[in-house]
């Protein structure tokens, strides 16, 4: 019951925190506690071959009616303003995911598996119709979000490979959001410049300012500012919807004005009446 492109990429998307997990436990010091140049080109590519082999997926089996987590119905009376900031939690969750599985400790790549599997049964659920829309966005918002604490509990576990490992992976998800979601680059471009700058950036910066330093001034504010921004999107839409509302409005009443028969020569001049009442002719616009 649930899409074949769908169950493919979510075992494609599960294998990557998988191969991320098993290298994280059997070479732990070569790929997440003191990763090398060769550890940080196997980890581009264990993404850009994800990638790849979503991308070929989609053109195999995909469809351009039935898709993904993107077409997932929203109840009915959600407003468009909750649907844009739930979609852009969850691209950022899911950028968050890529990271995790690339520079993470092995806890938090298998973790980031929960909201894959999970979506897959929540989408049968719902298309079987044991469940609503509701119900899956809620449970799959809460299987992202439970990522938020297991980052700070390894930013704050005293070990400071661990945290070391979470700041690779906050700042390469912090470049992979900006370079994807503002510039628009292809995700082959960002996930490339982001992992290669996650690595050296840390791996600079760190040894030069301290851990506990850049957990404070860097870290922190990174997840602070990623979470207004996307509350930001909320005020963004709301406005917009505000002045489209407020324009539609305005034009309305100006169509309306505008088909009222006036006396030639009274345009822009309230009668008695109207004065009275509050309500003025409308004025139509001065071309000289």
């Amino acid at each position: 019951m649930i899409w074949r492109e769908f169950r493919v990429h979510n075992a494609i998307f599960a294998y990557r925190h998988l191969v991320g997990s098993a290298l994280g436990i059997w070479a732990a010091d070569w790929w997440w506690q003191r990763p090398t140049v060769l550890s940080v080109v196997v980890k581009v590519s264990l993404v850009l071959a994800a990638c790849k082999a979503a991308d070929v997926a989609t053109e195999m089996i995909g469809s351009t009616e039935a898709r993904t987590t993107n077409s997932m119905p929203y109840p009915k009376k959600t407003s468009e303003t909750i649907e844009q900031v739930a979609k852009k939690f969850y691209a950022k969750s899911q950028f968050a995911a890529t990271a995790l599985a690339a520079f993470g400790t092995p806890s938090l790549s298998f973790c980031s598996i929960l909201a894959i599997e999970l979506a897959s049964l929540l989408m049968t659920l719902v298309r079987k119709g044991i469940i609503e829309a509701r119900t899956y966005h809620i449970v799959y918002a809460f299987s992202l979000f439970i990522m938020f604490p297991c980052l700070v509990a390894t930013i704050h576990s005293g070990d400071e490979l661990a945290e070391m490992a979470a700041f690779r992976g906050l700042t390469a998800c912090a470049l992979a959001v900006d370079l994807r979601l503002t510039y628009g680059f292809s995700k082959y471009i960002t996930w490339a410049i982001s992992i290669v700058g996650g690595y050296f950036l840390v791996d600079m910066l760190c040894p030069v300012m301290g851990v506990t330093v850049f957990k404070w001034f860097f870290a922190w504010p990174g997840m602070m500012w990623s979470a207004a921004d996307t509350l930001r999107s909320f005020y963004n839409v709301k406005d917009k919807s505000w002045s489209n509302e407020g324009a539609a409005q305005q034009a309305e009443t100006e169509k309306k004005a505008d088909m009222d028969p006036q006396p030639a020569g009274d345009e822009g001049h309230a009668t008695k009446e109207e004065v009275a009442k509050g309500s003025f002719p409308y004025v139509t616009p001065s071309l000289g």
